[in-house]
């Protein structure tokens, strides 16, 4: 019983890992935001971790208040997770799925824009952003099939969309 309750609590450490391994690897824009995220205690990196955004005022429940310094390159980080909190979440633990991850991570692609796609139109939309998935184990082709179908409500789709 005990082993149920490790896979579904919080392992900060490992997600620590996989956050920095990401954005080593990231655009100078995020790749500066290191130290902040560096900075961040346990309850605001969680909230990083699953792209809670800014508390927008004193009284709203959602969102949270994280002390950075450029809150607005912030903001854009925390979209990022947002989009890709599912993969992240499901994935972090394994370190068998970094560098795929990694992948999809550099080009930010909309995961909820990925919904419905078949797999030849996925295949297509990877090719344009410069991904290899051929590589990739089918294991993995179907398990990322799968989060892409339980990604919805992101605010990345939201900006595309307005």
């Amino acid at each position: 019983m005990a082993n149920n309750n490790e896979n579904l609590s919080f392992d900060e450490g490992k997600a620590r890992e996989l956050v920095y391994f990401l954005l080593e690897s990231d655009t100078n824009i995020f790749k500066k935001l290191i130290p902040d995220v560096k900075s961040l205690n346990s309850e605001a990196f969680e909230k990083l971790f699953q792209g809670i955004p800014y508390k927008k005022n004193n009284d709203e429940k959602d969102g949270y208040d994280y002390n950075v310094r450029n809150k607005k390159m912030f903001e854009r980080l925390l979209d990022k997770f947002d989009n890709f909190y599912v993969i992240l979440d499901s994935w972090y633990k394994d370190e068998k799925y970094h560098q795929y991850l990694k992948e999809i991570w550099k080009k930010y692609i909309s995961i909820e824009n990925l919904r419905g796609k078949d797999d030849r139109e996925l295949e297509k939309i990877f090719k344009l952003n410069h991904i290899d998935d051929s590589n990739w184990p089918e294991d993995i082709k179907e398990e990322f099939k799968i989060l892409i179908r339980s990604t919805k409500d992101t605010r990345v789709i939201k900006l595309k969309i307005s």
